[in-house]
Order: structure tokens, then C-alpha cells, then sequence
């Protein structure tokens, strides 16, 4: 059992896992969390790179340099519920509930979401012939199916500014 926002997500079976890999390499997928070459001249974190994008996996690190994260199903119909509960009213992220295990043992946790990326799509009208016109035209159907990335709060520390913590001192005295 796999739930997000109060969904039940489809589970990735090994046909789908299949039909997946033969179709769209789970490695040709960017990530922002993709290991990217570290800068020359820098010592490289003491940490393993993160692993292969697999799909119905859930990657817990410990520490503050990884954030939890994975990759799940979602069909064109889930796409509507799942926005609306991760999106506030100024259309920013928030985070929604996470269910994973079985009846007897289960973790629940707080994640976010990136974009879903489309694997399979049935909702492009006839008729269209450039990708821009596809972008236009789209409308996600019950059967599209797509490809969930999921993230927790540690995600969004790289690039935070770090100057927001600091203090303002008084001063006392003449100089």
C-alpha cells in the first residue's frame, strides 16, 4: 500500500517496472538530486552518491547533506487531488501525507512533490503537430500514466540563504 495526499498510488509491478525501463530509461530521467561531477579543487563529501532512480523505492539518508526521496505511479486522474493538496493558495508546495508498508507495518511521513513526469499519454488531440501545440492542447486522462518525485523538507535547505540567521548586536557606548 502506497498513498500520497490521500491517494492510493498504483504499485510498480515488475511488468510495469519492464515496460518502463524498455520504453523510457529510468537513467535518461534528470533529477535535481542527480550525482553530478564534483567541483575540482573541493573535498567531496564523506557521504555514497545517491542511487539509481528506481521506481517504488523510498530513500531514507540520515543527516542533514540528503533528503529523503523516491519516484511512485500516478495516473492522469490522481494528478488533480494530489495538486490540490500540495499546492497553497499562492500556488507554492506544501507538504502532503505519506503512507507506505502493509496493514501491520507501515511509515507515514510529510514529503513534497516535483512535476509529474509523463510516461505514457493518451490526452494529446488529433490533429496537433508540434510540441508546442501538444503543450497546448494536453489534458491529462485517467489513463495517462505518470511519474511521481517525491521529496522531504531537506531538499529545499540547498540554496538557502544562511545570512537570514543572523543577529543584530547593540552597540554600547561611544567610539
Amino acid at each position: 500500500m502506497i498513498t500520497y495526499a490521500g491517494v492510493n498510488l498504483p504499485l510498480a509491478t515488475q511488468e510495469v517496472k519492464d515496460w518502463v525501463q524498455a520504453f523510457i530509461p529510468l537513467r535518461s530521467i534528470w533529477t535535481p538530486w542527480q550525482n553530478l561531477p564534483w567541483p575540482e579543487g573541493y573535498i567531496k563529501p564523506n557521504y555514497d552518491d545517491m542511487p539509481p532512480v528506481s521506481l517504488g523505492t523510498l530513500y531514507m539518508p540520515a543527516g542533514a547533506a540528503r533528503w529523503t526521496h523516491g519516484y511512485f505511479l500516478a495516473t492522469g486522474d490522481m494528478l488533480p487531488t494530489i495538486a490540490a493538496a500540495t499546492l497553497d493558495d499562492d500556488n507554492l508546495p506544501k507538504a502532503a501525507t505519506f503512507v507506505m508498508g502493509s496493514s501491520d507495518r507501515q511509515i507515514s511521513l510529510q514529503l513534497f512533490t516535483l512535476p509529474p513526469i509523463p510516461l505514457s499519454m493518451d490526452g494529446i488531440k488529433e490533429g496537433v503537430t508540434t510540441a508546442a501545440e501538444d503543450a497546448l492542447n494536453f489534458q491529462a486522462r485517467e489513463n495517462d500514466l505518470y511519474l511521481l518525485p517525491l521529496y522531504d523538507e531537506r531538499f529545499t535547505w540547498w540554496g538557502s540563504i544562511t545570512s537570514t540567521f543572523s543577529r543584530t548586536v547593540p552597540i554600547r557606548g561611544v567610539i
